[in-house]
């Protein structure tokens, strides 16, 4: 299309202001493209533990779609022939029907399960390992006392030793942990510990300004400062290139973090780009179908003017993702536009403005998706090195 100018293509008018204008490229083809290459289920809301920092916090709605509804949207998983499907919550391992749903994704699609391992069985071990399932374990330290400051009802011995489990069973599996003031200094530690243990992988996530942390204040009190993320990023990424060579793999999050994009962003294909809505999508634990993981479901929505589409009103998982306004909006703000105030950015690339859905919910409509980024690691960093943490007692 040359230099043509094409303007957006939807089933509504978007709202007052008009979003950018799309230049460069033919926004009906790049609408089209669009496919879901990952989805993140949620089975359920219900959780057993009451972590600090719980991003979509458990334990708000308490009934599960049943048996049957679940198993019918296994189908349409299939149907829809999606890439990988990571099953999360809640906590999982409540659904008595577990492993009879994971039974029902078909074997050509790759399943990663997010659990925190308090009801990991010799038998669901040997499951997961048939099924080729990856196992994910939340683990915030190694001691009890420290794990528990976050992680509120865990049990650290018992993950510990069902986290054997698995990894005697053959299961490909990785341990998460949320970084924070109260254990960034034993990051090496840790990875040293679950290496020596033989998971497959490690996961050091900087704490995010979401759900419980953010509501409760925790985000202030725990965060890192600039001076200690550049420190974690840095001996991450130095782990990272130390344990390569065994095969341990130690990652981080990708967010909007200005030691993130000096270390690990380094590396082709460690990008923080979501493509949230263009390539990956949201499955939540009532068969609602939303493009972003990390916003409040689903009043963020609804506060943004969008209704939300479910799956189990008879239309294709890829019909509601190809045809549904919500997810139009989304994959143009993250695959079709560059959001205010990104132009000539360079980290652009690997960025594309992070998490689009905060945006949104700053301004309170659909333009915020276009708009400028709440998580801009440029902005983060100034403000990092210019304004001191106000941390609480």
């Amino acid at each position: 299309m040359g230099g043509q100018v094409l303007r957006v293509v939807s089933p509504q008018p978007f709202p007052s202001p008009t979003p950018p204008e799309v230049h460069n490229g033919d926004l009906e083809k790049l609408l089209s493209r669009r496919k879901i290459l990952k989805l993140m289920w949620h089975l359920t809301n219900r959780c057993n533990l009451a972590c600090s920092y719980c991003y979509v916090k458990v334990n708000r709605f308490t009934t599960d779609l049943p048996t049957e509804k679940m198993l019918e949207i296994a189908d349409r998983i299939n149907e829809a022939g999606v890439g990988t499907v990571q099953m999360t919550g809640g906590e999982v391992s409540l659904r008595p029907d577990l492993l009879e749903i994971v039974d029902r994704i078909s074997r050509k699609v790759q399943i990663g399960l997010a659990t925190n391992g308090s009801h990991i069985t010799p038998d669901m071990a040997r499951f997961f390992a048939e099924r080729g399932v990856f196992v994910s374990l939340s683990i915030d330290h190694v001691i009890d006392a420290r794990n528990v400051l976050t992680r509120k009802g865990s049990d650290t011995p018992l993950l510990l030793a069902n986290l054997r489990i698995l990894v005697e069973a053959g299961v490909k599996t990785g341990v998460s942990s949320v970084i924070t003031r109260a254990n960034f200094r034993d990051v090496a530690a840790l990875a040293k510990h679950f290496h020596e243990l033989g998971v497959y992988s490690w996961k050091g996530i900087v704490l995010s300004y979401l759900g419980e942390a953010k509501d409760s204040g925790m985000f202030d009190r725990s965060m890192l400062d600039y001076a200690e993320e550049e420190e974690t990023m840095k001996t991450l990424y130095g782990l990272r290139q130390e344990y390569l060579p065994t095969g341990f793999q130690v990652k981080t999050s990708k967010g909007p973090f200005p030691a993130f994009y000096e270390t690990f962003a380094q590396e082709k294909g460690y990008g923080s780009s979501c493509l949230c809505g263009y390539v990956k999508a949201t499955l939540k634990h009532d068969g609602g179908l939303v493009p972003c993981d990390s916003i409040q479901y689903p009043e963020d929505y609804w506060r943004g003017g969008f209704a939300i589409p479910s799956v189990l009103e008879g239309e294709s998982l890829n019909t509601v993702f190809q045809e549904s306004a919500l997810f139009q909006y989304w994959a143009l703000a993250t695959a079709g536009v560059v959001p205010v105030g990104c132009n000539n950015c360079s980290i652009f690339d690997s960025c594309r403005g992070a998490c689009r859905g905060k945006s949104l919910v700053r301004a309170g409509n659909p333009a915020g998706l276009f708009g400028r980024s709440e998580e801009c690691a440029r902005n983060n960093k100034i403000r990092f090195e210019q304004v001191p943490i106000a941390r609480g007692e």
